[in-house]
């Protein structure tokens, strides 16, 4: 653009004169004038940065996640995992009763953070932590409060705490599961109303924690007075509010307490009249010294805690639907996208590389594999140096056999317990002996299902066998050496009545009890199915309860 309007000064294209050689376009020979461009006002300047921003951190975070998701399914060709193998005869064998071609397997391992398969190891992983410790005494919900001083501080001309995700990130809440040990456990009703309130306090004795307590601790009133409200759900309110007045805390049914909520006069909060029916448990002296929105939950007696480590775990709200004719695809990384939403503030943290989750205790997942049965990682055409890699290194289970062969001071720790006491420095597949540090390491078998025989006895054995030095030797009962793993349960007495079955169900009640329970009437030699049922019908009927429990109230 090397012309310029003799008038307005406007540059055109060499090749834009008309007929006349003018440039007539922008001002028609300086007829019309128009007036310059003012400054934006300041608050709409400020307005269009913010969301510029905003928009920045979401595009650069979609990029970053976007590259690795890129490089996972470039690579799934040429890397394949054994593990993957039973998904994807299970895909052909659906594909071939539906009469339709089997499509593409695309797998979205674990290892990427907040994937599916990450989110259940890591419920696997507080799930081993309860059966360690036992169940949780307290479910903290802690939200930001973003008046917070040190947030307000901190914002610039116009803006709000919500046009800041790089101050304010990690919001909306936190979940919090904690064990208290045994001489601070919370065992009487006594107990429940010392450590929690939820009535008004009376602002007479501390009025800054009533001012807290109706800012922060109050359920926006729903139901018939505003059946607009986010927590309605087919015209009941999800939270289960209005609570009753109740003088005395007592247990419920379902395991979570009723507490005191005695009949006040109500105080007007907002345009609404409030009174105890309407508070949230806390804790006083929490929610004084954050000065922000801490729930408390007493949870010991809940007893289906599954659900309170799966809430934690559940991953990204998601929502996908697609319906196609003649393929079957099994697509977890397109699936992962289409149905993710990401806000800035998550962008933000996962830009910075902040953990998801922490637990207080590490878990070192190990090792549950037959005889030359273990995981391999490999390119295709290279198979024959891919065995000859994993004959090199061994896995967790073949080294434990390895400890016990070379440390007599290891025979009598088991396998899961191994973790405890020895650490598996995985450039060398050995374990060596921890020198301190060892009472925060739990180690955790991996769920097996009944339908992988072989290995599900395994398992077994393993949780119960210590100072084993090869599977030969686990195979070995009273210097006779059994065939299978099945047959050496049944040598040692494991298998007698329906004892397998019962200890099936109690570790299957962590995560998926009716659908182990089908599998062992289905494939198991169960001798009494009735037995079975009233001993775990608890259990499995928890799916159903906590199913409805939000439509019929606690």
């Amino acid at each position: 653009m090397s012309e310029q309007c003799g008038f307005c000064g406007a540059v055109y294209w060499k090749e834009e004169k008309n007929t006349a050689h003018k440039y007539t376009k922008c001002c028609h020979d300086g007829k019309v004038q128009l007036p310059a461009f003012p400054d934006a006002p300041e608050l709409i300047e400020s307005k269009l940065k913010i969301h510029l921003m905003l928009k920045i951190i979401d595009s650069e975070f979609g990029n970053t996640e976007g590259s690795c998701l890129h490089f996972l399914r470039q690579n799934q060709e040429d890397l394949r995992i054994e593990l993957y193998r039973g998904l994807l005869d299970a895909l052909e064998c659906r594909a071939h009763n539906e009469n339709i071609r089997t499509g593409k397997l695309i797998i979205l391992p674990s290892s990427f953070q907040g994937s599916p398969r990450h989110m259940q190891q890591n419920y696997q992983d507080a799930m081993a932590m309860v059966r360690k410790f036992g169940k949780p005494d307290l479910f903290l919900t802690f939200t930001c409060n973003t008046s917070w001083s040190e947030i307000l501080n901190s914002m610039e001309g116009v803006q709000r705490p919500e046009d800041r995700p790089d101050i304010i990130r990690g919001l909306p809440h936190v979940h919090i599961l904690l064990t208290l040990d045994s001489e601070s456990k919370i065992r009487t009703k006594d107990d429940i109303d010392k450590f929690l309130s939820a009535e008004l306090p009376d602002p007479c004795t501390d009025l800054r924690l009533f001012q807290i307590v109706t800012k922060c601790m109050v359920h926006v009133p729903c139901g018939t007075i505003n059946i607009n409200s986010p927590c309605m759900r087919d015209e009941q309110c999800c939270k289960s509010f209005l609570k009753q007045f109740k003088d005395d805390t007592e247990e419920n049914v379902n395991g979570y307490p009723i507490y005191r909520r005695r009949a006040t006069e109500p105080v007007q909060v907002g345009k609404y009249s409030i009174d105890n029916r309407w508070v949230v448990s806390y804790n006083p002296w929490l929610i004084k010294k954050f000065n922000a929105h801490i729930n408390v939950e007493v949870c010991a007696s809940v007893k289906s805690v599954k659900y309170l480590y799966k809430y934690v775990y559940k991953g990204h709200d998601a929502a996908s639907v697609k319906i196609q004719k003649g393929a079957l695809d099994h697509d977890e990384i397109l699936s992962f996208i289409e149905g993710r939403y990401v806000s800035a503030p998550e962008a933000t943290w996962r830009l910075n590389e902040f953990n998801l989750s922490h637990k207080s205790h590490t878990v070192v997942r190990l090792a549950v594999h037959l005889p030359q049965q273990q995981l391999i990682v490999y390119q295709d055409g290279q198979e024959a140096q891919a065995i000859e890699r994993a004959a090199l290194r061994k896995t967790t289970l073949t080294s434990w056999f390895e400890l016990n062969k070379n440390d007599p001071s290891a025979h009598n720790i088991s396998y899961s317990d191994i973790p405890q006491y020895y650490m598996f420095d995985k450039s060398t597949t050995n374990w060596k002996k921890r020198q301190r540090g060892g009472q925060n390491v739990i180690g955790r078998l991996p769920v097996v299902s009944i339908l992988d025989t072989e290995r599900y006895y395994l398992r077994m054995l393993l949780l119960r066998k210590s100072g084993a030095i090869s599977f030969d030797d686990i195979l070995t009962v009273n210097g006779l050496r059994c065939i299978t793993f099945q047959q050496v349960c049944q040598e040692y007495g494991l298998l007698r009545g329906d004892q397998q079955w019962h200890d099936a169900l109690n570790d299957a009640a962590q995560f998926q009890s009716p659908r182990q329970f089908a599998m062992i009437c289905g494939f198991g030699e169960v001798e009494d199915v009735p037995d079975l049922w009233v001993q775990h019908q608890v259990s499995l009927c928890e799916d159903f309860v906590h199913r409805y429990s939000e439509q019929t109230g606690p």
